[in-house]
């Protein structure tokens, strides 16, 4: 008998050393889980307050991409009257020197300069000068 209580009371050591290694891994493992969880929960905020100022950011842009487009058509207007102003100070130039020409006596150079003017696009004062030098 003494080998049968002697080969138990073994049993029931290696059971229950079993048994609490078991229940410390079992600590330690929901110890790194809970660990591992508030990392995941802090990244998820992380994440998710990331996307809320990506999200903002992206509406600032949006609104400065238009004010740019804006801006950009009122600069083409621009320019385009601009163009059109220096064209006409092109022609008033020209019409200056073939009217200094033609007060000069010059008057076939004043009208040679003038020849590829068109008398359609022209100003009553443009048109005035035109066709006193061109008569």
């Amino acid at each position: 008998m003494k080998s049968k209580t002697k080969f138990l009371w073994m049993y029931t050591i290696i059971l229950f050393s079993v048994a609490l290694i078991l229940i410390m891994f079992a600590g330690m493992t929901q110890q790194n889980y809970e660990r591992e969880l508030a990392t995941h929960e802090t990244a998820k905020v992380g994440l998710q307050k990331s996307a809320a100022e990506l999200s903002q950011t992206n509406l600032l842009l949006k609104e400065e991409n238009a004010d740019l487009k804006a801006e950009n058509e009122e600069l083409k207007e621009a320019q385009a009257n601009f163009e059109e102003i220096s064209k006409n100070n092109d022609l008033n130039i020209a019409l200056i020197e073939a009217l200094y020409q033609y007060e000069s006596g010059n008057r076939r150079t004043a009208k040679n300069m003038l020849a590829e003017v068109d008398a359609d696009t022209l100003t009553d004062q443009q048109l005035n000068i035109y066709n006193k030098i061109m008569k």
